[in-house]
């Protein structure tokens, strides 16, 4: 059985570089939401500027299709997530927890600064991704 929440939000994602304090409202409710999925026993495995809808001045979480719960092995090895955001352990060992969201969190930080892909320098690079 499951139980489905649906709101409908017009709201924009988080897009271009936004001033300091702006980054720091957004973030605030992020972390609120992202406490509130780890409380639960999940973790949503795909943060980034796109899944973040901005609704009367609050960031709001979207996209819960990659949830799991922490701890939940799989039995494939596909990567959760967007590869530009997922944290290198979950990468590497398939192992998702609260601190691959805060990982991803932090690559959205540094979009919302620079508005600029996270590990752009790397995609430029022979060393390629």
């Amino acid at each position: 059985m499951y139980n489905l929440f649906l709101e409908y939000v017009v709201g924009s994602c988080i897009f271009g570089a936004l001033p300091e304090p702006i980054i720091c409202r957004y973030v605030h409710f992020i972390l609120f939401g992202l406490r509130h999925i780890d409380n639960m026993g999940y973790v949503h495995c795909d943060i980034k500027p796109d899944n973040i809808l901005i609704v009367d001045g609050e960031a709001k979480i979207t996209d819960f299709g990659l949830l799991t719960r922490v701890g939940e092995e799989s039995t494939k090895r596909n990567i959760r997530g967007t590869p530009l955001y997922v944290a290198p352990k979950s990468a590497s060992c398939n192992d998702y927890n609260v601190a691959a969201d805060i990982w991803a969190l932090g690559c959205s930080m540094s979009e919302m600064t620079s508005s600029r892909l996270p590990w752009r320098d790397i995609e430029d690079s022979n060393y390629g991704i």
